[in-house]
């Protein structure tokens, strides 16, 4: 209900699931804008199998043929940690350049090097 009254209302469109992906035509090049749920600890509380099948969804989503990059878009950058330990643990590839945006660590205001690995423990943020 939250989020088609934000998707309708405010003309915002929420990228959750690999289903999700939002492509853009542009001057005859394919880009493609995924989202990544991670959000509180999501990926770190599935079920492993659970995981890898969404994992390797987007990564088919990412290698999808006609494409020219890719935009992932994250919360929690552990998100791309766990992308990048399924791409090893599948010898699978990402085809297309892809750039990784991720928020969570608030501009790295924790980046004082006696508090980092604390405030990155409070943020819930493993990778």
């Amino acid at each position: 209900m939250i989020r088609k009254h934000i998707e309708t209302q405010h003309n915002i469109r929420l990228l959750e699931t690999p289903e999700d992906a939002h492509t853009l035509d542009i001057d005859g090049s394919m880009l493609t804008i995924h989202g990544i749920h991670t959000l509180s600890d999501r990926l770190h509380i599935m079920k492993k199998d659970d995981r890898d099948v969404e994992l390797d969804q987007y990564i088919r989503a990412c290698n999808t043929e006609g494409l020219r990059c890719n935009i992932v878009m994250i919360h929690n950058p552990d998100g791309l940690n766990f992308l990048l330990q399924r791409l090893l643990e599948t010898s699978q590839k990402l085809h297309h350049p892809t750039l990784f945006l991720a928020g969570h660590t608030h501009g790295a205001m924790f980046d004082i090097p006696v508090l980092r690995g604390i405030g990155l423990r409070l943020c819930k943020t493993y990778y």
